[in-house]
């Protein structure tokens, strides 16, 4: 009766820690350059992955660069997030995913406000020029601004 009291119990651990090494951890949820896990290129993100709906994590910052038609996502730059207009101290630095999309579940403070510059892969920047205390981009990217975009 004891043996089969510790093989259940046996069981029951590994079958938790199984379950815990499938699941991402929000470090895993994070834009990468080359990567194409993404998707929905130029949506808001944070319909699905911020307000309660279907995405699988929330996150805390996420949107779609464009090149400079604003017609073709833009993958593997970078958007960098500063305290200070035209590159303060970095805060965050995200890359930006073979989709065009950067993303991040990982806690942001946003403190009195972050400037986001977008890098190209060539290295080309355009700054944002004014602060943002929300990760939500496409809330005005696409809608009442432009969308996020940088020369190639």
């Amino acid at each position: 009766m004891k043996k089969n009291f510790l093989f259940v119990l046996f069981s029951a651990a590994l079958l938790v820690s199984l379950i815990a090494a499938c699941r991402k951890t929000d470090s895993e949820h994070l834009s990468q350059n080359g990567k194409t896990d993404s998707h929905n290129m130029g949506r808001n993100c944070m319909d699905c992955h911020y307000r309660g709906g279907p995405g699988e994590v929330r996150f805390h910052i996420a949107g779609t660069v464009y090149d400079s038609t604003l017609a073709t996502p833009l993958p593997n730059g970078k958007v960098e997030f500063y305290d200070a207009l035209s590159g303060g101290k970095l805060v965050l630095s995200l890359e930006v995913d073979g989709n065009g999309n950067y993303y991040t579940a990982n806690a942001v403070n946003f403190g009195a406000g972050l400037y986001p510059r977008v890098v190209s892969p060539n290295g080309n920047i355009r700054d944002m020029g004014s602060k943002i205390t929300t990760g939500e981009c496409a809330s005005c990217h696409g809608n009442t601004q432009p969308k996020v975009w940088v020369e190639n």
